[in-house]
């Protein structure tokens, strides 16, 4: 296991346990502020929907062209990223 090579022989278990446990805590934080970022970059934009449609000249319809477009790009690269993504080998 990757974990056991991390700790010398002479680690306690209860110290092998809580370094897992902080790390996994860590590894969670991470994840739930890329998540955040990740629906911040999408409010944002539909916060700014007047002040964008006016600075580019369209109107409703062609904002929610452009936000559909935006939204199934994200969805087809998240599939295409985990695709790309099992090619990278795991460790133990």
């Amino acid at each position: 296991m990757a974990v056991d090579r991390m700790f010398s022989a002479t680690t306690p278990p209860s110290a092998r346990r809580s370094a897992v446990r902080s790390r996994a805590w860590i590894v969670v934080t991470m994840l739930s502020l890329f998540l955040m970022l990740n629906f911040a970059d999408k409010v944002i934009a539909g916060l700014a929907n007047v002040d964008l449609m006016s600075d580019l000249g369209i109107d409703a319809s062609q904002f929610g062209l452009v936000q559909s477009a935006f939204s199934w790009l994200f969805a087809v690269g998240a599939i295409l990223g985990g695709y790309l993504a099992g090619f990278e080998p795991g460790t133990e």
